[in-house]
């Protein structure tokens, strides 16, 4: 049962404030269901596991915070969903069938020092949203790669140009984020703003610019358990050096190379590079 990781949704406090009250998690098997209505909370059918509290949030509209909505589909698939998008929770409603429920409560959008990262997560087998301030949480249940199986899915996808290819995976075991996850990653690291300069700062160096972005998210703050999938892949017909990411939804594995110099994702199939003789995770 594997959550993808979809990123933070929001900024939460994880200890009671004068200007906060709990957010209460349960869970029935398919649904989790957040609520800071605590009569609510103990009301639920006997189906839900009271999880306890999952953070602190705003009743009322305080400044620096914004509304949290909550939204329902409960026909085909349980799902309570959460958002502090507007345009997302419009869309939730005309194009996914969801109803909307009105505001949960009310959060922040950055982070300080009282409020922490509200993660959210999607897994597409049984439909339900997950949120937690505990990034571990999403990483012991979502979509993960041992060293082995990461070189395994590298040379299946990348079979048609790994010849006499090297993979050294440093670590153990590779988180998988979604598409979206590792493009935000992408764009926050600027890699694609810097100037080229031959030698200086050339094809290898964008590589380990973006390598290092990759490590800085995953591990500030601790942000993630495991290191992402992401490394780096020395190439030949032309001599380049490109990154490679294994994304997931939730279920399955996808090798995209990515050109460090603009940012931009590629298939195996688009043949960035004739050769692949080195790949390092």
């Amino acid at each position: 049962m594997a959550w993808a990781y979809e990123g933070i949704q929001c900024y939460v406090a994880t200890k009671k404030t004068t200007n906060h009250t709990p957010l209460y998690r349960s869970w029935n098997g398919k649904d989790h269901f957040y609520t800071a209505n605590k009569s609510e909370y103990n009301g639920l059918p006997k189906k839900y596991k009271r999880e306890g509290i999952a953070c602190y949030i705003a009743k009322k509209k305080i400044a620096g915070h914004v509304p949290l909505y909550r939204l329902y589909k409960g026909k085909k698939v349980d799902d309570h969903f959460y958002t502090t998008s507007a345009p997302e929770r419009d869309r939730a409603v005309k194009f996914h069938s969801y109803k909307y429920e009105g505001v949960a409560g009310y959060v922040t959008q950055t982070e300080d020092n009282v409020h922490k990262a509200f993660y959210r997560a999607w897994n597409p087998k049984i439909g339900d949203h997950f949120y937690t301030t505990k990034i571990k949480e999403i990483d012991d249940n979502g979509p993960s790669l041992s060293a082995s199986k990461l070189k395994s899915v590298l040379r299946k996808q990348l079979k048609k140009y790994t010849n006499m290819v090297r993979i050294y995976a440093a670590d153990a075991k590779y988180f998988c984020p979604t598409e979206q996850v590792a493009k935000d990653i992408i764009k926050a690291s600027k890699v694609a703003q810097r100037r080229y300069i031959r030698e200086i700062h050339d094809c290898d160096d964008f590589a380990h610019l973006l390598k290092s972005a990759f490590i800085e998210d995953a591990y500030d703050g601790g942000r993630r358990s495991m290191p992402y999938a992401f490394g780096i892949l020395w190439g030949s017909k032309p001599a380049h050096a490109m990154n490679f990411i294994v994304t997931s939804g939730g279920s399955d594995f996808t090798v995209r190379l990515i050109e460090p110099q603009n940012g931009k994702l590629y298939y195996p199939k688009h043949g960035m590079l004739a050769k692949i003789y080195l790949i390092i995770a």
